[in-house]
């Protein structure tokens, strides 16, 4: 179901619909703006590079949202060894030089889109994947 102007997530719960997202997460009132997503492109931690084919179709992608106005950031992220951990929570700064977490899969880049709703969201997501031949995790930004 997607929300008309003016519609609520009360609105959705009260008639059993199913968005796909729990409302409780967002603190708006009505479904009469943009919603903004981060596509973050899961890669393998020896990132081998994107084949012509890949880089093409990832330059198609990128161009599709900006001309939709869709795009907000597109960027890739550093290797993880090139990381660094800051904790200041017990009044004293910790550094871990390193990842947050080890792992066999990084996150090596991300789209910042905002787009009407979560159908469109999915939608792009799948796209995304399908271009950089990387899956794609799809999150909400909220606030």
């Amino acid at each position: 179901m997607v929300l008309s102007k003016g519609q609520s997530f009360a609105f959705a719960e009260k008639n059993n619909c199913n968005l796909g997202v729990n409302p409780t997460y967002f603190s708006f009132k009505s479904y009469d703006f943009h919603m903004k997503f981060v596509l973050s492109v899961v890669d393998s931690v020896e990132r081998l590079p994107h084949s012509e084919d890949e880089r093409q179709a990832i330059d198609e992608f990128n161009e599709k949202l900006v001309n939709a106005g869709q795009r907000l950031l597109a960027v890739g992220i550093d290797a993880p060894s090139q990381s660094a951990v800051f904790d200041f929570r017990n009044g004293q700064a910790i550094v871990a030089e390193g990842p947050l977490i080890e792992s066999d899969e990084i996150i090596a880049g991300f789209w910042v889109i905002e787009v009407e709703n979560l159908d469109i969201a999915r939608a792009l997501a799948a796209e995304g994947s399908k271009s950089c031949n990387r899956k794609i995790e799809l999150r909400p930004l909220l606030g």
